[in-house]
């Protein structure tokens, strides 16, 4: 939401709210959004910038301080390796699908991103936003004047200065992944002011369960629960709206059901009684409650709710005295 929000601050006096994603899906940093739901957004900020460097100006003023706790956790390391190594899995709990790797081919270390989603012409803006973040966590260890041996990115832009002035290197587009090299010689580069590495760091049951929750790629359950928990912020989820995030027609997203012996339906029904057991659990009226999961009858949702709790949510109340 920052991204958006740093762009919207540079193009326009009054704030907008992106079109793509609710609102109601930023009130919590850690709430999980599909990745076509991401792309279609950087998709809306190109179209409303009218640039197509949009990405490059949103980030590049972006701090690695502004990474809050994980970004200390992050640089608790005693080198540079190994805050890249934090990097690569650290970037498993924020992003599933995406692979971090830094690998030495000779006196060279390549490190890279390589995002499974196919989002055609825009993979350039994800390219380049990881860019930067990578170019970024160099320069905290190698210092402001450094620049890589080379970068290469996903897609293309027509003003190819623009980059190369930027990365201080020459820029290869339309690779299949993105990545950027540097002499293995700096890999042990120390950060120039000296870091705690026993420092505290604390999350929260929520946050840690938030962090702990990223759905593996291959676990198709996993990913239609958390597309429905997402669809539920625009109300009631649909079939319609579900399939459309995996990019596939109702008929074939309802066969994914069948293999494993469940239905659309049975699903939502899981995933909204469990959202409506953690509201209330902080104490939030019944009807609050279905009026928030997109209930227009009181009656459904406790319907819903006595299915799959095996009793009404005033009694669930009651057990919670």
């Amino acid at each position: 939401m920052n991204l958006y929000y740093n762009v919207c601050n540079q193009y326009y006096s009054d704030p907008i709210s992106p079109q793509t994603i609710p609102q109601s899906a930023f009130n919590h940093t850690m709430n999980l959004l599909p990745i076509s739901e991401v792309f279609q957004l950087y998709e809306e900020l190109e179209c409303y910038t009218k640039n197509p460097n949009f990405m490059l100006e949103a980030v590049r003023h972006f701090r690695v301080e502004d990474l809050g706790g994980l970004g200390q956790w992050m640089f608790s390391g005693h080198d540079l390796m190994s805050t890249i190594r934090k990097v690569n899995y650290g970037m498993g709990c924020i992003q599933s699908g995406a692979f971090w790797v830094a690998a030495p081919a000779g006196s060279i270390i390549k490190w890279t991103y390589n995002n499974q989603y196919d989002a055609e012409h825009l993979d350039v803006h994800d390219s380049i936003r990881v860019a930067v973040l990578m170019l970024k966590i160099l320069k905290k260890y190698l210092g402001v004047d450094f620049a890589p041996m080379r970068v290469l990115l996903s897609g293309e832009r027509a003003d190819e200065n623009l980059y190369r002035d930027y990365f201080g290197c020459d820029v290869t587009w339309n690779h299949h992944q993105t990545e950027i090299w540097f002499h293995s010689n700096l890999r042990l580069a120390n950060l120039a002011e000296n870091q705690d590495t026993k420092q505290t760091f604390s999350l929260n049951f929520e946050d840690l369960d938030r962090c702990l929750d990223m759905p593996d790629p291959s676990d198709d359950t996993k990913l239609v629960y958390e597309a429905i928990n997402y669809s539920c912020h625009f109300g009631l989820p649909t079939l319609e709206r579900v399939s459309k995030l995996f990019g596939l027609s109702t008929q074939t997203f309802q066969r994914r059901f069948h293999k494993y012996g469940h239905n659309f339906t049975e699903m939502c029904g899981f995933v909204l009684s469990n959202k409506a057991v953690k509201m209330l659990s902080q104490s939030m009226p019944v009807d609050e409650v279905a009026h928030k999961l997109g209930y227009s009858h009181l009656d459904s949702f406790t319907h819903m709710f006595k299915k799959h709790r095996g009793m009404t949510p005033k009694q669930y109340l009651k057990s919670l005295e």
